[in-house]
């Protein structure tokens, strides 16, 4: 596969603002789909997200954010009836701004299984947050202002200022948003399987590709099972599957240093959080994500639990780690799986590529790297995806 070729193509041609993005040559079109979400009534009140200190930067509040709301969400899918019964779901890391590294990876999942792929946003991420939390000016001056505020601060940078101020601020936000995020996802399957999503046809199974924070999703999804919708869903999941304190996420495309320690101990130690938080421990101890959630917060937490559930949920999944993964190492993940014994080897891959590369640019597209031997790692991984997910 030309990866680099794929890129260029897809990212110059695709827009948000067109319904169909069609590229004829190759057989498919980007659809973008209108979505609103149903369930916001979890996500912190413009009062829990305000600073008392109100000579620092004053990101907007979680319920006020119009965008995060309503959006659109792409979809890969050919121009020829492929009499496929299944789509998959793709779903992005943190911190992603855009979709233009994930293009290629939807087109190759697309071509390699004949399925629609859904790249779906998770809330205040991509095209769900306000344009100023990407804007370069405004988060250098924030990114700064972090600096000095907090000593030794390190990898602070307008490419995560917004997420690392939101997080530093209201940690539990890590969570609202991401369960916002499931019960749109329970929103979407419950579309597709009935028959009623706009564009794809009756599907009776939805598999999914996770990538990084996107698998952890996809493993609660998994494990939650809501409404026995995913019974016979598959899951690939890529660069992810450990648990949250075995993640490392510092880094100046992710989390700043104060960010991801604040992070990191708010949910080590959740449970005293939880007795000065009766919504938070509402939605955690009666929502139905709520325990699968932390089963996969703390690798010593309901440890039986987890891996009970990954047991049996052992046959519908793959992992694919990256030997040089610093941000969840294969280490990380394997440890958060041990309690699976035999079956360990045949659901965890570890992979190598002979060029340099990070968690968060698996696939370089800059520097000296010869094409062929990027081309040569991205086959590898979506030939595996493609296979499981078929």
């Amino acid at each position: 596969m030309c990866y680099h070729k794929y890129y260029d193509e897809l990212r110059d041609h695709y827009r948000f603002a067109s319904w169909e993005n069609p590229f004829s040559e190759s057989g498919f079109s980007i659809y973008n789909i209108p979505f609103t979400s149903p369930k916001d009534d979890m996500l912190p009140s413009k009062a829990e997200c305000s600073h008392q200190d109100k000579n620092t930067y004053q990101l907007e509040s979680d319920d006020q954010i119009e965008e995060n709301r309503r959006f659109v969400y792409p979809v890969f899918m050919g121009h020829k009836s492929v009499n496929s019964e299944k789509a998959i779901i793709l779903l992005h890391g943190l911190n992603e701004r855009d979709w233009d590294k994930y293009l290629p990876w939807a087109r190759a999942l697309h071509k390699q299984t004949g399925q629609p792929v859904i790249l779906f946003p998770i809330s205040f991420h991509v095209n769900r947050c306000p344009e100023g939390w990407k804007d370069p000016r405004l988060m250098s001056d924030l990114a700064k202002e972090r600096m000095k505020r907090y000593n030794g601060l390190s990898d602070s940078t307008f490419l995560n200022a917004a997420i690392s101020e939101r997080i530093q601020m209201l940690p539990k936000r890590f969570y609202t948003s991401g369960l916002q995020t499931y019960y749109d996802l329970v929103a979407l399957i419950s579309q597709i399987k009935s028959g009623n999503h706009p564009l794809l046809g009756r599907k009776t199974q939805v598999n999914f590709f996770g990538y990084s924070i996107g698998a952890l999703l996809t493993e609660i999804l998994l494990m939650a099972n809501p409404k026995n919708l995913l019974n016979e869903s598959k899951a690939f999941l890529f660069c992810g599957g450990a648990s949250i304190d075995r993640m490392k996420g510092v880094s100046r495309f992710i989390l700043d240093s104060e960010a991801f320690h604040t992070l990191h101990s708010y949910f080590v130690h959740l449970e005293e959080h939880l007795g000065r938080d009766l919504q938070l421990k509402e939605i955690l101890k009666k929502l139905d994500p709520g325990v699968c959630f932390q089963s996969m917060v703390d690798s010593l937490g309901l440890k039986d639990y987890r891996t009970s559930r990954m047991k049996a949920l052992s046959s519908q999944m793959r992992i694919v780690t990256l030997k040089k993964d610093r941000v969840i190492s294969p280490q990380a993940v394997s440890k958060t799986f041990e309690g699976l014994g035999s079956k360990l080897n045949r659901l965890i891959t570890v992979m190598d590529f002979p060029y340099s590369y990070t968690h968060e640019d698996v696939f370089p597209l800059k520097g000296k790297i010869p094409h062929r031997e990027v081309d040569d790692a991205f086959e590898r991984v979506f030939a595996g995806a493609a296979r499981h997910l078929r």
